[in-house]
């Protein structure tokens, strides 16, 4: 991750951290209506046989409905990015998501889904001027985290999230842990 990068992550946690309340609230999860969230930490992307790792800042935003105390539905887009030899490596997924809460009136779920994968690669030519190289193919996204409710229907949701995309010329594999806020 670059000094710039690192320094945005760390400067919205930051941000994200000193706008919750300092007490963690404490009672049932409520879990009602339309919902949305936001998210940043830390990606790793590998290729088709996952022996090169590249780490850098990612983030999230997602949003949908509830079907029941249990079960929500909705759409969440993953981004992963990184300059890297006078490149901009990024990873995009949009998935549409299912989130399962086994337990009614806790925060840990799991989230599964399936949509769309972009993998761009950016190169800055010496003359001046850029050359981009793009595919897109199909998508999917393995997750878990917990809602610790922080006011409200306001929670802060630590997660981890795999990520796969596969391509006509191969596949990628993004791993995320981060940080998130969800307002139900």
């Amino acid at each position: 991750m670059t000094v710039r990068h690192g320094g945005l992550v760390l400067g919205m946690l930051a941000l994200l951290g000193s706008a919750l309340p300092a007490q963690v609230q404490t009672g049932p999860q409520s879990r009602d209506g339309f919902w949305f969230g936001l998210g940043l930490g830390y990606g790793a992307l590998c290729g088709d046989d996952c022996d090169r790792r590249s780490g850098s800042g990612s983030g999230h935003f997602k949003l949908g409905g509830t079907v029941s105390r249990r079960v929500l539905v909705g759409f969440e887009s993953n981004i992963w990015v990184k300059d890297e030899g006078g490149a901009t490596l990024s990873q995009i997924n949009g998935s549409g998501v299912l989130y399962f809460y086994p337990y009614r009136n806790a925060g840990f779920h799991l989230k599964g889904g399936f949509g769309f994968a972009r993998a761009t690669v950016v190169f800055g030519l010496t003359g001046g001027g850029t050359l981009e190289s793009t595919e897109t193919g199909v998508g999917g996204v393995l997750g878990l985290g917990y809602d610790l409710r922080v006011g409200g229907n306001v929670s802060a949701v630590p997660f981890f999230n795999y990520l796969r995309g596969r391509y006509n010329s191969g596949s990628t594999s993004f791993f995320q842990l981060g940080l998130g806020v969800t307002v139900h």
